[in-house]
C-alpha cells in the first residue's frame, strides 16, 4: 500500500479518479476505488497491468544477468527454489 501512495504522490498532475486492481486500496488524497480482477472489466486497468507485467519480465532478465538461473526459473517467486537459491546468496 506504502508504494501507491508513494507512486501517487510522486505525480505531477493529481488525478481526480483512481481505480486499483484487487480489494483494497490505501489512503489516497483523490476519490480511490478497488476493483476485483479489474484487469478483465477495466481497460485502463487491464493496459496497466500489461506494462507492469512486461517490464517486470524485463527486470527479471536484468535479474537473471546477475544472479544466473535464479530469477528466469522461478520469476522471482517465492518457490521452494527459490528459497533455497536465496539461502545461498
Amino acid at each position: 500500500m506504502l508504494a501507491i501512495q508513494m507512486a501517487f504522490a510522486g505525480l505531477p498532475i493529481v488525478p481526480d479518479m483512481v481505480l486499483i486492481y484487487g480489494n483494497r486500496f490505501p489512503t489516497l488524497p483523490m476519490r480511490s476505488q478497488a476493483v476485483v480482477e479489474g484487469d478483465s472489466c477495466v481497460a485502463e486497468i487491464s493496459a496497466a497491468s500489461i506494462l507492469t507485467k512486461v517490464t517486470r519480465d524485463l527486470e527479471i532478465i536484468e535479474l537473471d544477468r546477475m544472479f544466473p538461473s535464479y530469477f528466469l526459473r522461478s520469476k522471482g517467486y517465492p518457490t521452494a527454489f527459490n528459497l533455497e537459491q536465496l539461502a545461498v546468496l
